[in-house]
């Protein structure tokens, strides 16, 4: 389906409005990572809103699964300090990679073995990681500490699912 015929911006509009800055965070990106519909939605929107002359980047974390090399991901542009809730626990620095997802949307993926270096997603067939919250709240932010790091500010964050909200 063709998300561009359906999405009408301030660009439609007016020709000469900027051109946002629009970071998508989601827990699932296709081809990277799916287990149903979230993975779909979280790659053709922002190739969409590309599409429509939006600068869009995605962030999601890198599962075990994820090979940067067979990606051919660009490179390793950063680590996070990322704070953990509580008051004894220590930042945890995550790795961030930069792929891409087609030819307009960057993707970026957070690298922390601790929280994503497992087989599977959100656990097995049967049954779900325990720490499932505490991954996802984990990776909340490092989204947040990756849009304060940027060296171009996002007009706007897009979080889907409860894993981003």
């Amino acid at each position: 389906m063709d998300l561009t015929k359906l999405i009408r911006t301030r660009r439609d509009a007016d020709a000469s409005a900027n051109r946002l800055h629009i970071l998508f965070a989601s827990s699932e990106v296709a081809p990277f990572s799916k287990t149903g519909g979230l993975g779909d939605v979280a790659s053709s929107l922002p190739r969409a809103l590309a599409h429509q002359g939006h600068h869009v980047s995605i962030i999601t974390p890198r599962y075990a699964h994820i090979d940067p090399q067979a990606l051919r991901f660009g490179r390793r542009i950063a680590t996070l300090e990322v704070p953990r809730q509580g008051l004894n626990r220590s930042k945890l620095e995550a790795v961030v990679w930069e792929g891409r997802l087609g030819h307009s949307v960057r993707a970026f993926f957070i690298d922390a073995p601790e929280y994503f270096g497992r087989d599977g997603i959100y656990g097995s067939y049967e049954e779900g990681f325990a720490d499932n919250a505490e991954r996802f709240a984990f990776f909340s932010r490092a989204v947040v500490e990756f849009a304060r790091s940027a060296s171009v500010p996002f007009d706007a964050v897009h979080c889907n699912d409860w894993h981003t909200a």
